[in-house]
């Protein structure tokens, strides 16, 4: 699968967190990683103290949940 841009990631966080997500994590806009399922990006997490902890911040592709969901349909009803 091929990486999804970078807006919609952003977007994704956006919904997921609000805009603050952008004072508590930084990410950097260029992914790691991509599958069929999601792509990973590396990132840092504030803490408490102010120093930063190194994560990794996945995000799935668009409409990847449509499609989990109707292979779930279609193996149900082989198996049904």
């Amino acid at each position: 699968t091929p990486p999804h841009a970078w807006p919609f990631t952003a977007r994704t966080l956006d919904e997921m967190f609000g805009p603050r997500w952008r004072s508590e994590l930084r990410v950097d806009q260029t992914p790691i990683g991509s599958g069929c399922i999601a792509q990973v990006y590396r990132g840092e997490l504030r803490q408490p103290d102010g120093s930063w902890l190194p994560v990794a911040v996945k995000v799935l592709h668009p409409d990847v949940a449509t499609h989990i969901n109707a292979d779930m349909d279609l193996l149900k009803f082989c198996a049904g």
